[in-house]
């Protein structure tokens, strides 16, 4: 019994331990439920931000549309530019043609 008794001394002993650090859990819970709602507002600045972000997006997404529009003019123009190198580059092979005769 005597032992027991020590057991049970002791469990209390820890018992109290185990009640103090759920206390400073508690507390500490208190101080994570305050980051969360710090966390929670600046989610809410963030998503703002985000929202702007989309709205800038379109912005960008508006660009690239006309960027796209004006790389097919560009296309065109290149490809405009081979036919004419082809036709300077037959005229030139005509011209050593010439020369070489």
């Amino acid at each position: 019994m005597h032992v027991v008794a020590s057991l049970l001394t002791g469990n209390i002993a820890y018992m109290h331990i185990v009640a103090s650090l759920l206390t400073d859990n508690i507390a500490y819970m208190h101080i994570v439920a305050s980051l969360l709602a710090d966390n929670i507002a600046y989610m809410h600045i963030v998503a703002s931000l985000l929202a702007d972000n989309i709205a800038y997006m379109h912005i960008v997404a508006s660009l690239l549309t006309d960027n796209v529009a004006y790389m097919h003019v560009v296309a065109s123009l290149l490809t405009d530019n081979v036919a004419y190198m082809h036709v300077v580059a037959s005229l030139l092979t005509d011209n050593v043609a010439y020369h070489a005769f």
